[in-house]
C-alpha cells in the first residue's frame, strides 16, 4: 500500500486581514495578579522559594516561607495596516501602567 502526500492549498480558518492602505488602531488594557509560578519540573509552586535559616553550629533555626502576591496593569496599543487586500502588518507596544508587589512573610519556628 502506498500513500502519495502532494502540497496543495491550505485555507486559514477565521482570520480577518485590512484592506489595502487601511489603518487600524487598537487599545487593549490588561490586569493580571499571581501569587505562584511553575517550577521545571512543572509543579506549582511559590514565586519565592522556602529559606532555612541554621545556627552558626548547623542546627535549624527555623524556616521562612515568603508569600508574594504581584499585580501589574498594562496598556496594549496595536497598530496594524493593510499591505494587500490579503496581508496586514500589525505593531504592538505594550506600556506598563502600573506594577505592584505585596510581600508577606511567614516563619515557622
Amino acid at each position: 500500500m502506498s500513500t502519495l502526500f502532494t502540497s496543495g492549498q491550505a485555507h486559514a480558518g477565521f482570520t480577518e486581514t485590512l484592506p489595502k492602505g487601511t489603518f487600524l488602531l487598537e487599545e487593549g488594557f490588561m490586569h493580571a495578579a499571581l501569587d505562584n509560578a511553575w517550577d521545571n519540573d512543572g509543579n506549582l509552586g511559590p514565586i519565592i522559594e522556602e529559606i532555612e535559616r541554621y545556627e552558626p553550629g548547623g542546627s535549624l533555626q527555623g524556616i521562612i516561607r515568603p508569600k508574594v502576591e504581584a499585580s501589574y496593569d498594562i496598556l496594549v496599543n496595536l497598530l496594524q495596516y493593510g499591505i494587500l487586500d490579503d496581508l496586514s502588518l500589525a505593531l504592538a507596544v505594550p506600556v506598563v501602567l502600573n506594577t505592584e508587589v505585596k510581600p508577606a512573610f511567614f516563619a515557622i519556628w
